[in-house]
């Protein structure tokens, strides 16, 4: 990071700049959605949505606000994919409600994904299709692309060269040494740091964690010990978006001479998609149908389905309370959690997993002397190894909540680079990037939007973002007295507050945000063409802006403009 002298006497020859920033996917695991802006030109990398904390009641999911890309709709260029899971393009069909995207770029499954994702949409961009060999030229940016190992096929990382500096995002990736599909490209990622890598976005969902990520083969070894050695049925629970894990046990079930029957509709549709384009070489005569599954003895059946995290509606919750229409869950039945319990679903999968056992189903869960479950995110050691290839000279962590982020920054440095050249940003912080220099810029508001039952129904999404947000942090009024006429104000503006955010007994910072109102409004009534509208949006800026640097919260801010002509 530069000061602002630096910045006067380096950047004094031209007042355009590479922006760089997230609308969501900082401080947080989710709704991954990064942009880089270059004067006119915006490029979109993931668009991702999150699934809600069980105390968000009535929120199916979470996007990001979109508000600063609905501004600035005729700089976008181009929606790019990193991979196919939903936290990468979970957003698409909203943000195609907000706004055009000219192009999507997108790997071959992740590409059938959202073609299903936007099958009743009337109008649909051309998603265009790459490999590592492609290479997209957009306006002042060129956009390259290089395989990574992950939970799902065709995954990458993505350069980014700008007219201030290269920029590279890993994706989501880990090191593999023995992966079920490609390797990271450990060697296009070395000569890519050698040619000189600006500015790193990189995976930091396991940033926590010391050592490598344990291979996916060492899962499969251990799986396929408990499949061969049992004779009773085999019920496998994992998270739907784990693709390669998935095909491999259907595969495996294959090798084995097993029959496999798919339950729960995520699963499914995945195993239909992969299945149509024959991503694996599978005999059509492997899958049973739902009524066929008593026809056969219970150690010729492997049953892959829904539940790794005791979802209520799951179907390994529905046989663990005697509500599943085809399996009752006995003595005959071995069910396999390869998963890990997602952070506040211990209980509920604790308590799904006693009641199998009341049953008498045998059940095994993944530890460190069982090994059924790996992530598909890096661990230190991993992120060592990029960041050494890459050789950044500044680094920004992505994917990851607070405490994944700094402890990711913590591991550059370790690696090399400079402490001050180690952005963690929260959701709309701006890395603006010039001559091959960065530095944190400006910051603008992005808030969650919250997404009911109703998808389609816009004013719920509003109601329940500002609920959620009231719930929190409180609401804050701001009424605002003008007079039209003389365009000045006719009385200071008064703040009426409700909720967790309070202004009693605060009269240094309550009078700080006041004067920063009234001197906006000062302004905006001096120009020549005004409009209440764009005031009110201002102010609203303006005090989310001070009260998160002073409280570093987000409570609801309404403007109220009161109006006098005389």
């Amino acid at each position: 990071m530069i000061n602002n002298s630096q910045e006067k006497k380096t950047f004094s020859n031209s007042n355009i700049f590479t922006k760089v920033f997230a609308l969501g996917g900082l401080e947080e695991i989710g709704k991954n959605t990064y942009c880089i802006e270059y004067g006119d030109e915006i490029i979109i990398i993931d668009a991702g949505l999150k699934f809600p904390e069980k105390s968000l009641l009535g929120v199916e999911i979470i996007i990001p606000d979109y508000q600063y890309l609905i501004i600035n709709q005729h700089k976008i260029k181009a929606l790019f994919i990193t991979h196919g899971h939903e936290d990468h393009i979970g957003g698409i069909p909203f943000l195609l409600k907000k706004v055009s995207i000219p192009k999507i770029y997108s790997p071959l499954l992740a590409s059938d994904l959202i073609k299903l994702k936007l099958k009743k949409h009337l109008s649909s961009p051309a998603i265009i299709e790459f490999n590592e060999d492609t290479k997209v030229k957009i306006g002042h940016f060129v956009v390259t692309f290089f395989a990574v190992t992950h939970s799902v096929p065709n995954s990458f990382g993505i350069f980014i060269q700008t007219p201030d500096g290269i920029i590279a995002t890993t994706g989501d990736f880990k090191l593999d040494w023995t992966p079920l599909n490609k390797k990271t490209s450990l060697h296009k990622i070395s000569q890519m740091g050698n040619q000189g890598v600006d500015l790193l976005l990189s995976d930091s969902t396991n940033s926590e964690v010391s050592g490598y990520t344990v291979s996916e083969k060492e899962v499969l070894k251990n799986i396929e010990f408990l499949i061969k050695n049992t004779k009773k049925r085999i019920l496998i629970t994992t998270f739907a978006s784990n693709f390669n894990r998935i095909f491999w046990i259907i595969m495996l079930s294959q090798k084995l001479q097993k029959k496999v029957l798919i339950l729960g509709k995520a699963i499914k549709n995945i195993v239909d998609i992969v299945c149509k384009k024959k991503y694996f070489d599978l005999n059509k005569n492997l899958f049973l149908k739902e009524e066929e599954v008593k026809k056969y003895p219970p150690e010729k059946v492997v049953v892959i389905c829904t539940g790794s995290q005791g979802e209520p509606t799951s179907v390994v919750s529905k046989i663990a309370c005697s509500n599943h229409a085809l399996i009752e869950g006995n003595e005959q039945d071995l069910i396999i959690f390869s998963s890990r319990p997602i952070p506040g679903n211990a209980f509920a999968l604790e308590n799904i997993i006693n009641k199998l056992k009341k049953k008498g189903v045998e059940v095994q869960v993944s530890s460190e002397f069982n090994c059924l479950h790996t992530s598909g995110h890096a661990c230190q050691e991993e992120q060592k190894i990029m960041l050494s290839l890459l050789k950044p000279t500044y680094f920004m962590p992505i994917h990851g909540e607070y405490r994944m982020l700094k402890i990711h920054g913590q591991t550059a440095v370790e690696t090399g680079i400079d402490r001050k050249n180690v952005f963690i940003c929260r959701n709309g912080d701006q890395i603006y990037l010039k001559n091959h220099q960065a530095w944190k810029g400006n910051y603008f508001p992005v808030q969650p939007v919250y997404i009911g039952k109703d998808y389609q129904i816009e004013e719920s999404m509003q109601t329940l973002s500002e609920r959620q947000l009231m719930l929190q942090n409180g609401i804050i009024a701001i009424v605002i007295f003008v007079d039209l006429k003389n365009k000045k104000l006719w009385q200071s503006p008064k703040f009426i507050v409700r909720g967790s955010f309070y202004l009693k007994n605060e009269s240094f910072f309550a009078q700080k945000l006041s004067e920063a109102v009234i001197l906006e409004i000062n302004e905006n009534l001096d120009k020549y063409l005004f409009s209440l509208e764009k005031l009110s949006e201002k102010i609203r800026n303006l005090a989310m802006n001070l009260i998160y640097q002073e409280k570093k919260i987000h409570p609801l801010v309404h403007p109220i403009i009161l109006t006098k002509n005389n």
